[in-house]
């Protein structure tokens, strides 16, 4: 049997991912987007990560001659906005805007690496 370097300790609980995403908190808030509203557009601060709870959101970038292209598509259970993570990225390149009604965890950039 292959050792995966997971090990339980203890009876103590350990971090609850799914209660983590699901619910708002210190550095988090649930954020809602109507169809065609935009979670966040190219060039806003990337200060921030997000969990796609419920919905379906395209990513799109628009080149310097303005053309836009459809990067991919998002699904419940996605993130988004990982770059914001790196310390690198000031800004966003991309625009994210939701195909359906669609629900999001914010997550502060502090609140993931703190």
């Amino acid at each position: 049997m292959a050792h995966t370097g997971i090990q339980s300790i203890g009876e103590e609980p350990g971090f609850d991912l799914a209660h983590f995403l699901a619910c708002a908190g210190v550095g988090r808030r649930i954020v809602h987007c109507d169809p065609k509203g935009a979670l966040f557009s190219q060039g806003d601060s990337a200060d921030s990560i997000f969990y796609l709870q419920s919905g379906r959101l395209k990513v799109t970038v628009v080149s310097a001659n303005g053309k836009e292209a459809t990067i991919t598509l998002l699904f419940a259970g996605d993130f988004i906005g990982e770059d914001s993570l790196t310390g690198t990225a000031e800004r966003r390149s991309v625009t994210v805007t939701a195909i359906t009604s669609s629900n999001a965890m914010k997550i502060t950039r502090s609140e993931m690496i703190g």
